[in-house]
């Protein structure tokens, strides 16, 4: 799964609980999810042009160049589809 990243990171970002840490990678269109403790990947996704990440619920938020935003490695935040790009970077909003 590393090499997926191409070795590029676009982004880090830490789940709420500090379980996981998650980057990105662009230019190998991969999100990673890898375990804090062990340093072991947990679950990778495949996002073209992906690099925007934030914590969402028990995983992590992720956004792409093309308009994607998807939650995975354990958001329950769905996939969808904009008509606009997101920039390299999440942040997230108290509400």
């Amino acid at each position: 799964m590393l090499g997926d990243l191409r070795n590029y990171v676009g982004s880090v970002a830490a789940s709420r609980d500090g379980a996981m840490i998650a980057v990105s990678s662009p230019e190998g269109n991969t999100v990673l999810a890898i375990d804090a403790q062990s340093a072991a990947p947990v679950t990778m996704l495949r996002l073209q042009d992906g690099c925007g990440i934030a914590p969402s619920g028990a995983g992590f938020l992720a956004s792409s160049g093309e308009g994607a935003l998807s939650g995975f490695a354990g958001s329950a935040a769905p996939a969808l589809q904009f008509d606009f790009g997101f920039d390299n970077h999440l942040r997230v909003l108290p509400t």
